[in-house]
């Protein structure tokens, strides 16, 4: 009993010796005074250039964890005294016993009212000093186990903080009343929650307010970031009271996994909408310009997958939505010191009218407008340019005008850029494409070939709300050429061949057969017959050639038929202007005998042209546009009355000349001998044959 009783004397000896030194050593770091070290940490401080203001107590907390707490810090440039940043007050507590195992458990850190200035001069130095490092380095030291220990906090709060950044240029971005929660924050990679809101200020435009939460895993052994359903909102406190704060919100969502190891590697999923885009760029400072619909600049809405590398930034599966269009694709961009271009876009459908500037009103069109000076062209731009790109469109409406299945392919290297191929579906027909500019010279070229293919004039001038002054179908091919260093030179510069082809189109307002006899009548001197005319003429088949030079049209020729006539056309059109004079001849056709409702044309007139006129404006082309040329039927009545003179004329030379040679010979045979009548008769011919 006594041996027994030895024995757990002994090891409450052992047990107790060991737990009264634990106790001790606690109550002794409780018992010391924290404030002992402030003359430590402020000497450790000045080394680095600082200056520190510890105005509040440094204390411990016991409850509800063991912990340290301090209030009122100001840090200042040691040199300068400016203020560099101050805080309200901190708290950190820990668990004791995994410090032991190198583990840093924190139950929470408190942090409030941080503020933080940062500012650059115009030579790039901050405000700061430069830091340098307390210690030597031992090369001869032992080597010892540099791995971090592991950080683990179960709560992180900071509130009211404040960053002051001004770059060189004296512009300042404001971060104010910035609050940041974190549960199980760590550095090893595991997921935690975050929640971040505050208030983001930069240079002149308006306080945005932002609220954000989602999941992050941050590794610093493996050099890591990966942002997980982060959704933020961003609300703009601009000028305009009157624009509401949900019109004036966007909302975003970033998914992410950033990797920093061996060169920035980034792959993030962006998503962001707002219900009125508008109105969010007004509050910004930007404020879009009028436009004919009041409907559009409204819903916006963004998703892409972002994928970036040291050399190289990708958009792909990217959706782009405005109002009711629809924009998807990809693009690229590598090599950023000579950049290299790539995209695939393809827009769904877009009515660009609803985008365009209100019409003018007739005081505005009214007032003097300055010249616009020529623009020169960004040569050495487009030299540098190195892109590949091909956009689709599948409905596209520009003026009224309606296209679809709209493709442009175009390739820029070298400093040339061709656009090849472009199509498009056009007014029931098919237009097409391709043009080439060169700018490696000094002067730029320009040169082009536009073709269309059945295209409906009548329904493309409807749809432009133009008189349908035309109805059938165009073929077409336009070859163009240009050169210049500016705009205005590319345009005035422009030349072009123009082919027109039609196998049957009608001119709805002009009747040329109508014109035709009344020419006719004119010419013979009678009253036009009356007949009941159509309001228009067919022509079928018609063919044109032109070209535009100097901002005009000249048609070298025209040639068409019209019912029973054959018709021909030179003449020239002012594009300025509108203005245009086409002299047409129009003869009966090789098979046709008559024209109903014709005068009777006679042989002499039935292969010869009747001279008509079309002249007017474009704008107003009406019955009356082509007429009998009166100047060139007068000038062929002249001709006319000089033949039939000339007729009479030798008429009235052949009858005096058969009356004197019947007188001759009976003078010669009565008065001279019979050998040498025959040669005095051929010499009195040969007197009457002299003009």
């Amino acid at each position: 009993m006594i041996a027994m009783r030895k024995i757990i004397i002994g090891l409450s000896i052992v047990i107790a010796v060991p737990a009264v030194i634990a106790v001790a050593a606690v109550v002794f770091v409780l018992t010391l005074d924290p404030n002992r070290l402030k003359p430590i940490i402020k000497d450790a401080a000045a080394k680095q250039g600082l200056a520190l203001n510890l105005a509040g107590d440094l204390q411990w907390r016991f409850y509800p964890n063991v912990g340290l707490e301090i209030a009122d810090v100001e840090v200042r440039n040691a040199e300068t005294q400016q203020s560099l940043a101050r805080l309200g007050s901190a708290a950190m507590s820990v668990a004791v016993k995994p410090l032991l195992q190198r583990k840093i458990e924190v139950n929470g850190i408190d942090v409030d009212g941080v503020a933080l200035n940062y500012w650059l001069g115009g030579d790039g130095a901050s405000n700061w000093p430069v830091f340098t490092d307390p210690s030597a380095v031992d090369t001869d030291a032992p080597e010892v186990d540099q791995q971090a220990p592991s950080l683990n906090i179960s709560s992180l709060k900071l509130t009211e903080l404040a960053v002051n950044y001004r770059d060189a240029n004296g512009i300042a971005t404001e971060l104010s009343g910035l609050n940041i929660y974190a549960q199980g924050f760590n550095l090893q990679g595991y997921s935690f929650k975050t929640q971040v809101s505050g208030n983001l200020k930069y240079a002149n435009y308006p306080l945005i307010a932002l609220d954000a939460k989602g999941g992050l895993s941050l590794d610093l052994g493996d050099e890591r970031l990966v942002v997980e359903a982060l959704m933020a909102s961003l609300i703009v406190d601009g000028k305009d009271t009157a624009i509401s704060q949900a019109n004036a919100k966007l909302n975003t969502q970033l998914d992410a996994d950033i990797s920093w190891a061996a060169g920035v590697d980034i792959k993030a999923m962006v998503k962001g909408d707002t219900r009125d885009i508008r109105s969010l760029l007004e509050q910004l400072g930007h404020a879009l310009p009028p436009t004919r619909s009041a409907e559009v600049f409204k819903a916006f809405a963004l998703e892409t997958q972002v994928v970036m590398s040291a050399n190289s930034v990708a958009l792909r599966d990217t959706i782009v939505k405005l109002d009711q269009a629809t924009l998807s694709g990809e693009l690229m961009l590598k090599h950023f010191e000579q950049p290299e271009i790539n995209a695939n876009l393809s827009l769904d459908k877009i009515v660009v009218d609803a985008y365009l500037p209100p019409p003018t009103t007739t005081q505005e069109a009214a007032k003097p407008t300055v010249p616009t000076p020529p623009a020169p062209l960004p040569l050495e731009l487009i030299r540098s340019l190195n892109v590949t790109a091909a956009v689709d469109v599948g409905e596209l409406e520009v003026s009224g005008v309606k296209a679809n299945a709209v493709h442009a392919s175009v390739v820029a290297s070298n400093g040339i850029v061709k656009l090849k191929p472009f199509g498009l579906m056009l007014a029931g027909g098919q237009v097409g494409a391709e043009m080439t500019f060169d700018a490696r010279k000094p002067s730029a070229h320009l040169e082009g070939l536009v073709t269309t293919k059945g295209v409906m004039v009548d329904n493309l001038l409807e749809q432009l709300a133009q008189e349908p002054i035309l109805a059938g179908a165009l073929n077409s091919e336009v070859k163009f050429t240009s050169a210049g260093t500016t705009d205005a030179a590319l345009a005035n510069n422009l030349q072009a061949d123009i082919d027109v082809g039609s196998t049957h189109i009608k001119l709805t307002t002009i009747n040329i057969e109508k014109r035709f006899c009344e020419a006719v009548a004119l010419l013979k001197g009678k009253a036009a017959s009356e007949n009941d005319w159509p309001v228009y003429s067919e022509l079928a088949p018609l063919k044109l050639k032109a070209r535009y030079i100097d901002g005009k049209v000249i048609l070298e020729s025209l040639s068409a038929e019209i019912q029973k006539l054959q018709a021909q056309s030179t003449g020239e059109l002012d594009i300025k202007s509108g203005d245009f004079r086409f002299p047409l001849d129009v003869r009966l056709a090789e098979f046709a005998t008559s024209l109903e409702g014709c005068v009777i044309v006679d042989e002499k007139w039935r292969q010869r042209s009747v001279p008509l006129r079309c002249k007017g404006n474009l704008a107003d082309i009406g019955a009356k546009t082509c007429l009998p040329d009166g100047p060139r039927i007068t000038e062929k009545l002249k001709n006319q009355a000089k033949e039939e003179i000339k007729e009479e004329l030798d008429k009235a030379k052949d009858k005096i000349s058969d009356k004197a040679e019947k007188e001759t010979d009976r003078f010669l045979e009565k008065h001279v001998e019979e050998g040498d009548v025959e040669k005095l008769k051929d010499t009195v011919k040969d007197l009457f044959k002299r003009k």
